[in-house]
């Protein structure tokens, strides 16, 4: 057998190999789940797409043999589709952004068709499940009032399912750009450059859409308002978030930039310190990253149109 043969027949066994192991640990592992398009965007760029979707449709057959349903799902709808759409974007040659809304649209899109097909195919009642974690935490801190609110509190996880489903999205998306970004430097495959993170920063014009969004919501509450709203929200929490990214990032070298990293996955793994950081993150960062967000929007205090880095 011919050396190129044999390599080409490695590549394939990896990439299938990790397809299917990254799906099924992300299952298990949410954090792990942002990552599913990975392998499967490094296939394209290395053995190109039409190896890929075979390795996609070997790796979900085995993943429904000797799992379940939902991970053949999962990797066709999620890992395949995404990661297709990802390296297929990057292999064209498209700009930085291009490749990122592509993506983001991709991830959005796909995890809605994943999370429908499990409602309709398999009979998957996320709701119901949402609902029995909530009574069995309120039953741990038996607290009556708790579980009178779960209907409540479900009905509004329903109305802000879309601003939940563009955030799993987008995150899945510039995560696994990111990740793609690093292995295809140890692959020696070139790539465009992306938008660098701490560069983001949204026009004063999305202020005055938020403020607007804000007020016909007052005076005529409606779910397609309230989600566009906590969209935007969001994008500025995103640029105060860039903002403060770009003021550390200029005080810390790269080591000390990947040990910082580093902590906060490693908090994220284990659940009880995920939460305590989660909920320090959402109640404090969150709030000050938008304010700073809305406030760099109309002062650009990173000067970046005067260097164009906006």
């Amino acid at each position: 057998m011919q050396p190129e043969q044999t390599r080409k027949i490695q590549d394939a066994v990896l990439f299938t190999g990790a397809i299917l192991l990254t799906t099924v640990f992300g299952l298990y592992m949410p954090l792990v789940a942002f990552f599913w398009p990975v392998p499967v965007a490094l296939s394209v760029l290395r053995q190109g797409g039409r190896n890929t979707i075979v390795g996609v449709i070997v790796a979900a057959l085995i993943a429904g043999l000797i799992w379940d349903n939902q991970v053949f799902l999962a990797v066709i709808l999620v890992s395949g589709l995404v990661g297709l759409i990802m390296g297929g974007a990057i292999a064209e040659g498209f700009n930085g952004r291009k490749i990122l809304y592509y993506s983001i649209t991709a991830a959005v899109v796909s995890q809605a068709l994943f999370l429908a097909a499990n409602q309709l195919v398999l009979g998957i009642d996320y709701w119901a499940l949402i609902g029995e974690v909530m009574r069995e935490a309120a039953a741990f801190y038996e607290d009556p009032a708790l579980t009178e609110a779960i209907p409540e509190v479900i009905e509004v996880f329903k109305a802000i399912y879309p601003t939940f489903l563009f955030i799993s999205g987008a995150l899945t998306a510039i995560l696994s750009l990111i990740a793609v970004r690093s292995f295809a430097v140890r692959l020696k495959i070139d790539l465009p450059d992306f938008p660098r993170l701490s560069y983001w920063r949204f026009d004063f014009r999305l202020s005055i859409a938020l403020f607007l969004l804000l007020f016909l919501f007052l005076i005529s509450p409606n779910i397609i308002f309230l989600n566009l709203f906590l969209g935007i929200v969001l994008l500025f929490c995103g640029g105060g978030l860039s903002l403060i990214g770009y003021w550390v990032g200029g005080k810390l070298d790269r080591r000390s930039r990947r040990i910082l990293l580093m902590a906060v996955l490693i908090l994220l793994i284990f659940p009880v310190m995920g939460a305590i950081f989660m909920g320090f993150f959402v109640l404090f960062v969150l709030p000050l990253a938008m304010v700073l967000g809305l406030l760099d929007s109309w002062r650009d205090l990173r000067k970046l149109n005067r260097v164009g880095g906006g």
